[in-house]
């Protein structure tokens, strides 16, 4: 938001010793200050964009031709583009707590999407990201950078959920995953659309169109932060169920026939253009040369609202490739080659060490399940490290090593789908593979085994 739109939201705090208590509050907690220790100022900004229910079938670099992305198509122009990257999870809460602690979710019972049903032996606070994960607001505060959530949090509406409990200096968005794009009576506001300033809630009126309003106040934070250094996370409102294009976008895809690809088309187009203006604030050197771009889906498209999900079966909420392949994006002028394809697996859990080793952290928790890019996207490896990939959903699961993709749904016959042969995984190889069947499920239950109940469910309520 330009300054005059950022002071409405400030203003609209209102009693403003309410928000200059909270202001002051965090200014004084060491942990929330942000400020560099020692006056040491570390030089690579790290920005994260999260699309919420977009596949790669929804984006012009990854070959959609039907939607505008040229602002995404631009930082894979100018950056790396990831073929196969995986979400660490088919819905978007936990593909989020994925992301920010760099763990697979279900390791602490952060298995299903909010909101949810308390599982027996939890109450409704635990519904939320678990307060004993380190995430990467954490991470990057501790090494002295100033720190922002903007947008859809979707990790739990309690207090003791918020953003600026989990690492981050200032939030500027809702503690759901979906909201209006418009302004919302008050009387429809819920705690998941609410719109906070920090941990102070806003009059929803104020609300211009929320994917620009998110756009305006990011690109507001890195202009102010700067030199210092900062993390931002943007999180954008879901293309899922039912996407608000503007007017005049609705009309620029008109030759789109079907009514639902036209409104996702035309929402895309406007996160895309949030995109750009986030870009543009971070065009005046030395930023962009200094600043590690990383551009993911949280999960896959809702082909119901309109995504889709190209030769991929499945979509969002499946653990088929249509509900786990999301775009993947990462821009480093100053280290990453331009242009760059990269056809390996990798998975929205490698986002979290790489960010790390971006800015200089050598020593990782070895409770991380992702891994650190950098070295094969540098050329200092000359292959990424080998490992299999999990995914669970309540009684779906599957794992994946090299192209070898095992799912494994109780009431249904084992699947084996060989990836580089067989993308849409329509040729179930089971029969002719045991012995890979036999190895692949007994790692899948091994991993299984690691993991802790799911505190809560969004599939079938709980007596």
């Amino acid at each position: 938001m330009t300054h005059a739109s950022r002071s409405r939201w400030r203003l609209a705090l209102a009693v403003g010793a309410i928000f200059l208590a909270t202001t002051l509050h965090a200014a004084d907690d060491p942990k929330t200050s942000g400020k560099p220790p020692g006056g040491l100022r570390l030089k690579t900004n790290v920005l994260i964009l999260i699309l919420s229910d977009v596949g790669p079938g929804d984006v012009g670099c990854y070959g959609a031709n039907d939607v505008s992305t040229p602002n995404i198509d631009r930082l894979a122009k100018e950056g790396v583009r990831f073929s196969a990257m995986s979400s660490v999870s088919p819905v978007g809460s936990p593909a989020r707590a994925g992301i920010l602690t760099g763990r697979y979710p279900q390791r602490f019972g952060h298995e299903f999407d909010l909101p949810g049903t308390p599982r027996p032996g939890f109450i409704e606070r635990d519904a939320g990201i678990d307060p004993r994960q380190t995430t990467l607001g954490e991470a990057f505060r501790a090494l002295g950078y100033r720190t922002m959530f903007v947008g859809a949090w979707g990790l739990g509406t309690h207090s003791s959920h918020h953003p600026r409990f989990h690492g981050f200096d200032e939030f500027f968005g809702f503690l759901g995953r979906r909201r209006s794009e418009r302004a919302q009576l008050e009387t429809d506001v819920t705690a998941e659309t609410r719109m906070y300033l920090n941990e102070v809630a806003v009059p929803d009126a104020v609300v211009g169109y929320l994917t620009d309003d998110l756009a305006e106040a990011t690109a507001e934070f890195v202009r102010e932060t700067f030199p210092d250094p900062w993390f931002v996370m943007v999180s954008f409102n879901s293309l899922g169920d039912s996407p608000q294009p503007k007017p005049e976008l609705l009309r620029e895809f008109a030759h789109i026939e079907d009514p639902r690809r036209r409104e996702f088309a035309a929402t895309l187009k406007s996160v895309d253009e949030t995109i750009g203006r986030i870009l543009h604030a971070l065009d005046a050197p030395p930023q962009v040369a200094n600043t590690l771009v990383l551009l993911v889906g949280d999960n896959g498209g809702s082909i119901s609202s309109g995504a889709r999900s190209g030769p991929r079966r499945g979509e969002r909420g499946t653990v088929w490739e249509g509900g786990l392949r999301v775009p993947g994006v990462m821009r480093w002028p100053a280290r990453l080659t331009a242009g760059t394809s990269v056809d390996e697996p990798v998975s929205t859990l490698d986002l979290f060490p790489t960010a790390l080793r971006a800015v200089g952290e050598a020593k990782l928790s070895d409770r991380l399940d992702g891994v650190d890019l950098l070295p094969f996207l540098t050329g200092s490896e000359a292959v990424l490290p080998q490992r299999m990939l999990f995914w669970r959903r309540g009684t779906d699961s599957a794992t994946r090593r090299a192209n070898w993709k095992l799912i494994h749904r109780p009431d249904s016959a084992v699947e084996l789908y060989d990836l580089g042969t067989d993308p849409g995984e329509r040729h179930n190889q089971a029969a002719e593979h045991p012995k890979r069947v036999a190895e692949l499920l007994a790692r899948l239950i091994e991993w299984e085994q690691q993991l802790s109940p799911p505190r809560w469910s969004d599939l079938i309520p709980t007596p």
